[in-house]
């Protein structure tokens, strides 16, 4: 969707955005602590060089980057939720450095300065700025 539209709260982008926010508020209520993040998997593989409409290579690729077992190729969803998982594990354990959510354009929320915040949202390598991470969001 552009960012010149509005979608209904009832759609599927709507729904996304504000489970996605009510999670975090709920979970910073009861686990003041707790380390929220965010994850992107098919930016991820695109960054990688891997069309995520290709299951086999990516399965094979997130099984190498994360050094998990060999298994059969499922479906995008699981494929995702892994990824997103496996990515959450890096960041924590320091692995991936590099946090998104600390290189953003002026215009865009703080996500230290949000009700649920602090947030991060870990990358596995550094990016220089911020129309670097816009060329990974590009068809």
């Amino acid at each position: 969707m552009g960012s010149d539209r509005q979608c209904s709260l009832n759609s599927l982008w709507g729904a996304a955005l504000v489970q996605g926010v009510m999670t975090a508020i709920l979970l910073r209520e009861r686990f003041r602590e707790v380390s929220i993040t965010e994850c992107h998997p098919k930016a991820l593989l695109k960054a990688w060089g891997i069309d995520p409409t290709d299951l086999d290579a990516s399965w094979k690729k997130a099984r190498e980057s994360f050094a998990l077992a060999d298994g059969p190729s499922r479906s995008d969803h699981e494929r995702d939720a892994l990824i997103a998982a496996a990515a959450a594990r890096e960041g924590a354990a320091g692995r991936w450095r590099c946090d998104l959510a600390k290189k953003r354009c002026a215009f865009e929320q703080d996500p230290d300065r949000v009700p649920w915040g602090p947030v991060s949202y870990w990358w596995p390598k550094e990016l220089s700025d911020v129309n670097e991470i816009e060329c990974i969001y590009k068809d």
